[in-house]
């Protein structure tokens, strides 16, 4: 966690963890992504 944000620094699952932590109840604000961020870049 970071800042209270879930952080996701690497997703290998096939479908993503992403999903599977919204389905559970956190809310896509609270989820940082930035692997997403990275490859924007590239």
């Amino acid at each position: 966690m970071l800042d209270e944000k879930i952080c996701i620094e690497y997703d290998g699952i096939e479908h993503g963890i992403f999903d599977d932590l919204v389905e559970a109840g956190v809310p896509e604000n609270h989820i940082e992504l930035p692997y997403m961020t990275e490859l924007k870049r590239a």
